[in-house]
């Protein structure tokens, strides 16, 4: 496949652990505990009174699309209702001066813009295989987003990127659209993911990222493997976004592993979250990995 001069870019973004952790309200004292007043005042925000604690980077991330003209689209099976209200006060405040401009342009699908392949079994099995997966072992979740349904045309799916935690989201043969994040329930204790605690050091001293550490800064993470995707498509004279992605994030590991267990092994290389971090620092320069003092 042949790629266009300027081909326009399409980020669809997952809410719920990709860019938010949800919490119940009586987590929002724990949370404060945890991470400090000062980072809970930027990060948590409420949506159908429910609250919700932004990953670090979520505004900068923002920002850093919509200067590059990357097309934004939230894609969430949460309820239009939620959905519409979280991308409303994250763009507020990722773009205080210019939402008007902005917000227009964000086009938010939820969960009724998904296909049920559960209620689709019920009338055909034949027809709900068409959307699972490939990958053996891999029907749970039922809700699959279809990346066709928020393109213009067919081949614009080679340019289109869903950043989501989890794969049993993804339509069949969309699998390389697919960039993964690590997302976990539950809030992390703030000194596994303190770039100054012993554990991270260590691994990061060997190029690597593991645990808690790679949830709290996976948009880091994503902008890092998305640039990195990016830079690659642009020096190549036919690879596609999705192919450079495919690459980057799967094909230098191991085949088998993707084919049979739908693994995505870039997550634990420490250099896409350095260099996602260094580019949205353009955005604010405060940004940083945390070190334990700041979350007191």
């Amino acid at each position: 496949m042949g790629k266009r001069e300027n081909p326009q870019i399409t980020g669809a973004l997952d809410i719920d652990l990709t860019l938010a952790k949800p919490l119940a309200s009586y987590d929002k004292e724990n949370v404060v505990k945890q991470y400090g007043q000062a980072f809970v005042d930027r990060h948590l925000l409420t949506a159908c009174e429910r609250p919700h604690l932004l990953y670090a980077g979520t505004y900068e991330l923002f920002q850093a699309l919509w200067d590059q003209e990357i097309r934004i689209v939230i894609f969430s099976t949460g309820i239009q209702e939620r959905n519409d209200e979280l991308t409303d006060k994250i763009v507020r405040r990722a773009f205080p001066d210019r939402y008007d401009e902005v917000r227009p342009k964000i086009r938010v699908c939820s969960r009724e813009h998904c296909v049920d392949t559960e209620n689709m079994r019920r009338r055909c099995e034949e027809e709900c295989e068409t959307y699972l997966p490939r990958m053996r072992h891999f029907y749970w979740g039922n809700r699959k987003k279809d990346l066709r349904f928020i393109v213009e045309k067919p081949r614009d799916l080679w340019w289109t990127v869903l950043v989501d935690d989890d794969p049993s989201y993804v339509t069949r043969w969309q699998e390389k659209n697919f960039l993964s994040v690590p997302g976990s329930y539950g809030l992390q204790d703030s000194k596994y993911v303190a770039y100054d605690h012993p554990s991270v050091q260590e691994t990061a001293a060997k190029g690597k990222a593991e645990g808690s550490f790679c949830e709290f800064y996976q948009l880091f993470y994503a902008y890092g493997l998305l640039q990195a995707s990016i830079k690659m498509m642009r020096e190549s004279e036919w690879l596609t976004l999705v192919e450079c992605l495919y690459k980057l994030q799967v094909k230098q590991a191991d085949y088998s592993k993707f084919d049979d267990c739908f693994i995505y092994e870039a997550a634990t290389q420490f250099r896409y979250y350095e260099e996602g971090l260094k580019a949205l620092r353009v955005y604010n320069p405060d940004l940083k990995f945390m070190r334990r003092e700041d979350f007191r």
